[in-house]
């Protein structure tokens, strides 16, 4: 028997312990499962497994964001899970709606929140526009150098950041970039880390290819997100350094299952093949020499 007070759980007692009492609703059910509140380490509030792309934020207002990533959120919070992690989104709408339900004003999970994602100027992070052309959804700082990881790293922060999430390496769904190329040197993503380490918090880092999880894990990161290609070597970087990985083991099999059909781009989906004809050696890898996994 589970009791509820104002939404909120008073105690969990067993049935033959239970007396019910004059004021008490007893909802049945027996036929249910009853879990604990679900927490999702990696989603992107502002999208929600449509055949979204980049080209999308030059016709949105920041305020149309903002009200589309709550109704994914509400979506999460209805599906289960309490609380959320979100890897990046446009324009501090995450920060905004965290807020927002924090304050009450809003029904929604717990959020934790990074802000933008940080990147190198042409890497998974950056626009990909043609020169000339903005949305001011994606005005953030970029990456190339030491000094301006760190200036990247603070502006997140000074804006209410939870935690710190940079792009070791090129992405999926992001027009120019390899997959399995390292985007930001070993003391950039040093630079980032440390302005976390300075300001208590932790980091993740989008990362597919091999040497990218190896700079980031050397250079101290918490998470690695997806770590679709993994060696041995990285395997054994992440045991002896203890990051944590975040496996996201939907993501790329979805683009490759659904993709065509939800309209996304051809060499999306190869790039999604690519990725996941890895994941699997890597992900049981894992498991077995007992890396952390969230």
């Amino acid at each position: 028997v589970v009791i509820i007070e104002n939404k909120m759980i008073l105690d969990v007692i067993p049935l033959g312990s239970f007396a019910e009492a004059p004021d008490m609703e007893v909802i049945d059910l027996s036929d249910r499962f009853v879990t604990p509140g679900l927490t999702d380490l990696h989603v992107h509030s502002g999208m929600n497994g449509e055949g979204n792309e980049k080209m999308d934020l030059l016709h949105h207002t920041p305020a149309e964001l903002t009200l589309y990533a709550l109704k994914n959120v509400q979506a999460d919070l209805n599906a289960g899970f309490t609380t959320i992690r979100d890897c990046g989104s446009q324009a501090f709408t995450s920060v905004a709606i965290r807020d927002a339900v924090a304050k009450g004003d809003f029904i929604g999970p717990r959020m934790f929140v990074c802000g933008y994602a940080l990147g190198s100027t042409g890497g998974h992070a950056d626009s990909h526009y043609a020169p000339g052309v903005s949305a001011s959804a994606e005005e953030h700082p970029l990456i190339d150098g030491v000094a301006s990881a760190r200036q990247a790293a603070r502006f997140n922060l000074k804006h209410g950041a939870d935690f710190l999430k940079f792009m070791s390496t090129g992405g999926v769904m992001s027009k120019g970039t390899t997959v399995g190329a390292q985007q930001l040197t070993f003391d950039e993503m040093s630079a980032i880390i440390e302005i976390a380490n300075m300001y208590g918090v932790h980091t993740a880092t989008h990362a597919h290819g091999t040497n990218g999880i190896k700079a980031a894990v050397r250079a101290g990161v918490t998470t690695v997100e997806h770590g679709m290609i993994l060696d041995d070597e990285a395997i054994e970087l992440m045991l002896e350094h203890g990051t944590y990985l975040t496996p996201t083991i939907i993501a790329a099999e979805r683009i490759c299952a659904k993709g065509p059909e939800m309209g996304l781009v051809p060499w999306m989906v190869d790039k999604a093949n690519q990725v996941l004809s890895h994941h699997e050696w890597g992900f049981r890898e894992c498991l077995k020499r007992g890396v952390k996994i969230t």
